[in-house]
């Protein structure tokens, strides 16, 4: 059946009263952390993932399929080493546009002055400080005049002022230094590069063929974009649209309908649309994948000095901690634990930060004009948890929509989801729902009744989430109505 060692436990580091670090205490928000450089050996990796790990994210708009392949080999390793199930989640480079190449290394392009973007691939390695080409062919037809151009994460700004078949002609509104292979970003225009490059179909083969667990799709744009991506994989892994433009955030429900989650990608958001709209953004996405009962994940410069700092500004603890307080399930560090001085210290701060949070949350309610009996089976098991201080929720699942239902009312303990080992992506799929944890059991020779599954998963648990006297309330079914119907109270013998 369960043994203790098939709980997932995602452990706290804090102590409140005492800064000390405990492993008594338990975290809700799940931790996505990016490997590269800084990050790939098997010690580190284990360093991380005792540190509060759950998911690791592989940029593929970086490295090689050899590189991400070894990374992917190692983090399972490292995983078996802290006795804890990890998630992988390959992040597909999607459909950037970019500068070509300088005749020099770098030009300064200085404000004021006029330069030349091309589509003509004749400037594709001959770019200069007056006139450079772009990888985006229809990019006169997309910008209008009086628009704007962000190049290298809207370091440079040019706005532009003439346009023909081939050129578009700019002033430079912020100047800075140009080079090679630099990001390009047109905010409010209507891309019309396909969702999908070869390059992230062949990405995408390699993952599946690596058995990711889920994919982090770049630049969604509508619905049709994730249905593309799912053509591609099967139904054992996930598909997380990153909303990073205008046109996704105007699509979003559309899009929300076909995903498996969502991710806040507030880096090329952030150039995309105002910034002082990103905020707002990300609390609509938040607030809609609550009440979808879907994860989402806020990520980009959460804990960004840490790269090369051992302590955060107070601003990022702040929004790390009002991302949870929002809503998110999960957040993300990316160059923090990728190539930065302080990975493992990063991940401890965040994972310290969001149990802080965790312990002052305070969201509304879900509502709801109807509900369907699932739903308020749900509802009705996450009251009496509350009413009678139970330590946690354990619910029988298959798919782990049980699980996610549970979630989305945010109980005040823990979701403790029983799962085949034969569904085991299904618990890995689970790293990214808010206070899920998993116990597993042998389900090789067949499912043992609901009930001597719970009493295993809750056996699997004394001494670490639970003790004997301890109350839990128990979801399942006992029959084939697809859904967890029967509610039942246990204490802890």
């Amino acid at each position: 059946m369960i043994s203790p060692k098939s709980a997932i436990r995602r452990h706290s580091v804090l102590d409140l009263k005492s800064n000390k670090m405990e492993t008594a205490a338990w975290r809700s928000a799940g931790i996505v952390c990016t490997l590269g450089p800084g990050s790939d050996k098997v010690d580190m990796m284990q360093k991380l993932i005792e540190a509060g790990l759950d998911v690791a994210r592989f940029n593929f708009s970086h490295g090689s399929h050899e590189y991400h392949g070894k990374l992917m080999d190692n983090v399972r390793k490292a995983a078996v080493n802290a006795g804890k199930m990890v998630a992988l989640a390959l992040d597909t480079k999607g459909p950037e546009i970019r500068t070509g190449k300088f005749v020099k290394d770098e030009y300064e392009l200085k404000k004021g002055s006029k330069v030349i973007v091309t589509v003509d691939e004749k400037f594709k390695d001959a770019g200069t400080d007056e006139k450079f080409w772009v990888t985006y062919s229809d990019l006169p037809n997309s910008v209008a005049v009086g628009s704007t151009i962000f190049i290298d994460d809207g370091l440079l700004a040019l706005k532009v002022f003439k346009k023909t078949d081939m050129d578009v002609h700019c002033v430079i509104e912020n100047g800075g230094l140009i080079s090679n292979r630099k990001g390009v970003n047109l905010p409010g225009a209507k891309v019309t590069l396909p969702a999908l490059s070869a390059k992230d179909k062949a990405d995408i083969a390699f993952g599946v063929e690596k058995k990711v667990d889920m994919i982090f799709a770049s630049f969604i744009r509508k619905k049709e974009d994730v249905l593309q991506i799912k053509k591609l994989i099967p139904k054992s892994v996930l598909v997380i649209s990153k909303i990073e433009n205008q046109e996704g955030c105007d699509n979003f429900e559309d899009i929300l309908s076909v995903s498996d989650g969502i991710m806040v990608a507030r880096g090329d958001l952030g150039i995309e649309i105002d910034a002082t709209k990103v905020f707002v953004q990300q609390k609509r996405m938040i607030r809609l994948c609550r009440r979808a009962a879907k994860p989402v994940i806020v990520a980009t410069q959460m804990l960004q000095s840490m790269v090369t700092n051992p302590r955060p500004t107070r601003a990022e603890v702040s929004d790390v901690a009002n991302a949870i307080l929002d809503g998110a399930d999960c957040v993300m560090l990316s160059g923090e634990t990728a190539k930065g001085k302080y990975p493992v210290e990063a991940v401890q701060q965040m994972a310290k930060t969001c149990q802080i949070a965790e312990d002052n949350l305070a969201l509304p309610p879900v509502k709801q004009e109807s509900y369907s009996m699932r739903e308020t089976c749900v509802r009705v098991a996450c009251s009496m948890a509350k009413e009678q201080n139970a330590k946690a929720i354990v619910a029988v699942t298959n798919t782990g929509t049980t699980a996610r239902y549970i979630s989305r009312h945010r109980p005040v303990c823990p979701i403790l989801a029983v799962i085949g080992e034969t569904n085991s992506h299904i618990a890995r799929h689970l790293q990214i729902t808010f206070g899920a944890h998993v116990a597993l059991y042998d389900d090789a020779k067949g499912k043992p009744t609901a009930v001597k599954r719970i009493e295993a998963a809750i056996h699997s648990q004394k001494g670490s989430l639970l003790k004997k006297g301890d109350l839990v309330v128990c979801l399942y079914s006992a029959d084939h109505s697809g859904f967890a119907n029967i509610i039942e109270m246990r204490s802890v013998e």
